[in-house]
């Protein structure tokens, strides 16, 4: 199992590879959402100049296996960060990076009611 340090490097390559080799950035968020068995990633960053672009997440190669291993290590080594299912991860141009833990309640409502068979 990777440590929590490997992990957060290992997003912060990952979105370094989707930006276009001609652009530079002051900021890049990733919005990870993880459900039991789904794990899904959405994001953008800001150029230079301020402009607010999206990420290709196709392009995105993060092994998923790393947001589970994450998710692991906050609920045993870390569990102030208990029950969590969103995070966003910033990561800025000299290497620096946040992780901000989120429970949502009204997607966690959404996905049990889906669960239970309630379409409506």
């Amino acid at each position: 199992m990777r440590t929590q340090r490997e992990i957060f490097e290992e997003i912060a390559i990952s979105l370094l590879k989707i930006i276009p080799k001609e652009e530079s950035f002051h900021e890049i968020v990733l919005e990870i959402k993880r459900l039991k068995a789904n794990i899904g990633f959405s994001g953008y960053y800001y150029s230079n100049d301020d402009r607010k672009k999206w990420l290709n997440i196709f392009d995105f190669d993060l092994e998923i296996n790393c947001i589970e291993e994450l998710y692991m290590i906050t609920q045993t080594q870390f569990p102030i960060h208990k029950n969590w299912n969103r995070a966003i991860f910033k990561l800025y141009p000299e290497g620096k990076f946040e992780i901000e833990y989120i429970w949502d309640q009204e997607l966690q409502d959404e996905v049990d009611r889906l669960n239970n068979g309630d379409n409506i």
